[in-house]
């Protein structure tokens, strides 16, 4: 009985990591700038906290070799929301964008949502939380074997 619930825990956790995977791709991608409203942005929160669950159900949960190589078509994405979290965060503290502009490529002007400072810090926190997190998972996972 402990084998299956290991395995529901892992299966559990794929399940999740893909949904928050998904609801990030549609947080970045789903809505238009439309009078500087980068709300979608706000999309981060809950795949962060399925994210984190997923996360806790890999610990719980039995890491092998399916395991991984379930999780592996998930580290490109995870590479290229890395690559844009830092964008977001560069086009905001250091550029001086509003979010609209770095999500749409500037031009034309877009006012700030108020919110750039929210976005610029937690988009990057959550995802080198996962990125840390599937590390540590990884290295677990390397002395089992």
């Amino acid at each position: 009985m402990s084998g299956a619930r290991n395995n529901a825990w892992a299966v559990t956790s794929i399940i999740l990591l893909y949904a928050a995977a998904a609801n990030t791709f549609l947080a970045r991608f789903a809505g238009t700038c439309t009078q500087g409203d980068a709300e979608r942005l706000f999309g981060i929160f809950p795949s962060g906290i399925l994210f984190l669950i997923a996360l806790i159900c890999m610990i719980k949960g039995n890491v092998n070799r399916v395991f991984i190589f379930a999780i592996f078509p998930f580290i490109p994405f995870l590479v290229w929301l890395i690559w844009f979290s830092a964008q977001l965060s560069f086009g905001i503290f250091v550029l001086g964008y509003s979010a609209c502009e770095v999500l749409e490529g500037s031009p034309p002007p877009y006012p700030m949502s108020g919110s750039e400072t929210l976005f610029a810090v937690s988009w990057p926190a959550i995802y080198l939380g996962v990125l840390l997190g599937l590390l540590a998972l990884w290295s677990r996972f390397r002395k089992m074997t």
